[in-house]
């Protein structure tokens, strides 16, 4: 959704200005991957990859199964499955007694009390299979799951680089930077990456010569260490 306000802010200044309209896209794939920007950049420009922890416990707020666990060959993340569903495909009849009791919106109230006590039950079980198997099983019964990629598999992934969903610009101090493309798709203003971020107070003197400020000044304030300039 800020992707769209973004987008529809940037369509309407646009048509203030031209008095023309233009077309917005924004699609999922694109607004989690720019969600992921700082990770991205980390790793593709430092070239390493983040450890996965051991946790697997997707989030505090949330009750199981929600979660990353391992399998036979791999990991898969299960978002939505019912104990049911997964208790079928697991062959494990014990699970369902989790889901016995009072429940609300995210589960029974098990599911939310003994979530760490659950995840660690579900992934003895979830490691005895390929994650090929299981994502397929559980896709089958209608649940959300999917396999894990690293940040470089997903760099890699046909379906990113059909999408253009990275780029690449130069940093005077650090050379080719890649990062991720912008979300936003724009019929008439298409967003691009034309710089890097500025360094802290890279563009002070621009800046404080539009407020009027002439160079005499703006090097006052810099020597009475009222504003920072940085130094290329």
């Amino acid at each position: 959704s800020l992707n769209m306000v973004i987008g529809i802010l940037s369509a309407l200044h646009y048509r203030n200005r031209t008095g023309r309209g233009q077309e917005i896209k924004v699609d999922l794939m694109s607004a989690l991957l720019q969600h992921q920007l700082q990770e991205f950049v980390a790793v593709l420009n430092l070239d390493q990859e983040f450890e996965r922890p051991d946790s697997g416990v997707g989030h505090p707020g949330s009750g199981a199964p929600f979660g990353i666990y391992k399998t036979k060959d791999d990991y898969i993340t299960i978002a939505v499955a019912s104990l049911e569903v997964l208790s079928e495909i697991l062959g494990d009849d014990e699970l369902k007694k989790y889901s016995e009791g009072p429940s609300g919106a995210m589960g029974s109230d098990l599911q939310i009390k003994k979530r760490d006590e659950i995840f660690h039950y579900i992934e003895s079980l979830t490691k005895q299979h390929t994650t090929e198997y299981l994502d397929k099983k559980l896709s089958e019964k209608g649940c959300w799951t999917a396999p894990l990629r690293t940040h470089k598999e997903v760099y890699d992934d046909p379906q990113v680089k059909h999408m253009k969903m990275f780029s690449t610009f130069h940093h005077d101090n650090y050379g080719k930077v890649t990062t991720v493309s912008p979300a936003v798709k724009m019929s008439e203003t298409p967003p691009i990456i034309r710089k890097p971020v500025p360094m802290i107070g890279e563009h002070g003197y621009e800046i404080l010569s539009e407020f009027g400020y002439n160079q005499d000044e703006i090097n006052k304030f810099i020597e009475e260490e009222i504003v920072s300039i940085e130094k290329k």
